[in-house]
């Protein structure tokens, strides 16, 4: 068993006090992003920035691959982009569209 001074305890304590402060901060950042990311991708896609072409091709015309008016961005993150193009009405420029969307939010299709 080695022994230390109340001196070196105290020092000791000071430091474990000081990291656990700068992790309780760092879990709260943490947490203040993964809410951010979350709002932003359970948003609907009816109120997203998404053209109004590309949001009625994706709530009318995409019923087979499970959206509708009620879906939200992270459903179209589980699409890939061949099913997208497929979609009737659904062209290039609104393909883009979902992809700079997604990419905004680090997410990779």
């Amino acid at each position: 068993m080695v022994m230390i001074t109340a001196e070196e305890y105290n020092k000791a304590l000071e430091v474990i006090k000081k990291y656990r402060i700068q992790a309780t901060e760092i879990i709260k950042e943490i947490d203040n992003i993964e809410n951010s990311f979350l709002d932003k991708v359970y948003i609907k896609i009816t109120d997203s920035d998404l053209s109004e072409r590309a949001v009625n091709a994706l709530t009318y015309n995409a019923k087979h691959l499970g959206l509708d008016k009620n879906s939200r961005i992270v459903d179209l993150a589980k699409l890939t982009r061949k099913q997208l193009i497929h979609i009737r009405n659904f062209g290039e420029k609104s393909l883009y569209e979902v992809i700079d969307l997604l990419n905004s939010l680090n997410i990779k299709i």
